[in-house]
């Protein structure tokens, strides 16, 4: 496509419950949106997602989109910094899944 930029991700399916899947995603590439688009376009959409969801079977809730560890090498120090933090794992969709065993 012309002036399309490169979107690159990978994905993993860790779980799945209720017609719902947990996915470990990695980014290659940081485009706008693109964890959305690309699921809408394999029928995958992330729960809760108004924008590039699925409009007539939405479910009312946040968009079930979690960062759960970030990594990045510090601009001064040149050390590796990670920082992990997991969803509430009380409500939905988090709580349809066993969480401990994947964070």
């Amino acid at each position: 496509m012309f002036g399309a930029k490169k979107a690159e991700l990978e994905y993993s399916v860790l779980d799945c419950k209720n017609n719902l899947s947990l996915l470990n995603v990695d980014l290659f590439t940081g485009r706008s949106h693109q964890i959305r688009v690309q699921l809408k376009n394999i029928g995958n959409s992330i729960v809760g997602d108004a924008k590039y969801g699925n409009k007539q079977n939405a479910i009312k809730c946040n968009l079930a989109l979690w960062a759960y560890q970030i990594n990045f090498i510090h601009p001064t120090t040149k050390t590796s910094m990670v920082f992990k933090v997991a969803p509430n794992c009380d409500i939905f969709p988090w709580n349809e899944f066993l969480m401990d065993k994947f964070i």
